[in-house]
């Protein structure tokens, strides 16, 4: 748990140094610092993730006994070329993590004001898919990429990259609607269909049986997990209690906040609005069944956007500093995180605490002997 507070510190006050003003050569210095820091944490990880034994197993596996696991064939001959030339499975997450996180930077640094703040807003929305789903990591970087060809209309170039990132991660196809989400919808037809997705969430068995219907229809190795999820139904139920807390809540409510107070200039800051939008829809339901939160990441990648819009002052009597609304936001996300890795609470689906997944942290260059006993999270 030690070696996460320093990586989250450093994100943090590098942040709050951005949006206190410092000179725009210094911001440009921080933010590859800032990267080159978040892949060297990610990307040199050692048996620390959820899955790790499952893609250690998968890359040792790729030469002598093919795609076993039955992972998406991009995927699939990534891991074998770079087993047949090198044999080093750290080179392989070094370089996806490079790919994600070179790919937010270099899109948080186009289209936002304030990178490093977004930057640390986008770690702490998906730090479980960089620290142990590799997969979806590699197709969330193409779908980043892609959100340049929604701006500039340009459809095929679009669909490529969703074609692409599918071949890592077939969740990736739940992004197919970003491209009509640069049209301006008003500010009422998202309000209600945030406030209807959470009385639906409050009836956890109509989201369960929703799945079970889509479950034989969905493309590939995602119906195959589908199913997985539906056979422990009954213990994603039980997270519906949990997903109504205070900041459960009050993110609906932020959410409500800047569809109503902030006026989009233009349709870029349309579609960084209704991805928001999208995201809180999809995470009221994911709250009742675990599976769902495999397409949340993709709009939300997105609508953290939203959230740098109320920097440049567009709400005029919400005269607070940058560097104070940067700090209360942050502090926002992160509250709730930090209390996910320090939890020892058991789950019920998989007899473990939730923190089972970050801690212990092992580095490639900094690890105890006892460290490659680590079971996975899946067994």
């Amino acid at each position: 748990m030690i070696y996460y507070l320093p990586f989250f510190l450093i994100l943090f006050l590098s942040s709050l140094s951005e949006t206190w003003g410092i000179k725009h050569k210094h911001r440009e210095w921080l933010l590859v610092f800032v990267t080159m820091f978040s892949i060297i944490f990610t990307g040199l990880r050692f048996h620390t993730g959820s899955d790790w034994n499952n893609y250690m197993t998968h890359f040792m596996q790729t030469a002598s006994m093919g795609n076993t696991f039955g992972f998406e064939s991009g995927y699939y001959f990534f891991s074998k070329f770079l087993f047949l030339n090198t044999e080093n499975y750290y080179l392989l997450q070094l370089l996806a993590s490079c790919f994600i996180l070179i790919s937010a930077m270099c899109f948080f640094r186009k289209h936002s004001k304030y990178p490093i703040f977004v930057f640390t807003l986008f770690i702490l929305v998906s730090f479980d898919v960089l620290m142990a789903q590799m997969r979806q990591a590699i197709a969330i970087g193409f779908i980043l990429i892609s959100a340049q060809y929604i701006f500039e209309r340009k459809f095929l170039l679009f669909l490529l990259m969703i074609f692409l990132a599918c071949q890592f991660h077939i969740s990736a196809i739940i992004a197919l609607p970003l491209y009509f989400f640069n049209k301006n919808y008003g500010k009422i037809i998202p309000i209600v269909l945030i406030i209807v997705s959470q009385i639906f969430a409050q009836y956890p068995d109509f989201t369960v049986s929703l799945i079970r219907v889509l479950s034989p229809y969905m493309p590939g190795r995602f119906s195959v997990i589908s199913e997985r999820y539906l056979s422990g139904a009954a213990s994603y139920i039980q997270q519906q209690k949990i997903q109504t807390g205070v900041f459960y809540i009050s993110r609906i409510l932020l959410t409500i906040f800047i569809i109503i107070v902030v006026t989009p200039k233009n349709n870029k800051e349309t579609f960084f609005i209704n991805a928001l939008a999208a995201a809180t829809c999809i995470k009221c339901f994911a709250a009742n069944m675990g599976i769902l939160e495999r397409f949340v990441c993709y709009y939300l990648i997105f609508g953290i956007m939203a959230y740098a819009l109320l920097l440049p002052f567009q709400i005029k009597w919400f005269r607070l500093k940058p560097i104070v609304i940067a700090f209360l936001i942050i502090s926002f996300f992160a509250f709730p995180f930090w209390r996910v890795i320090t939890s020892n609470e058991i789950s019920e689906l998989t007899g473990r605490p939730n923190s089972y997944r970050y801690i212990p942290y092992y580095n490639v260059l900094y690890h105890s002997d006892e460290a490659s006993q680590r079971k996975d999270w899946n067994e």
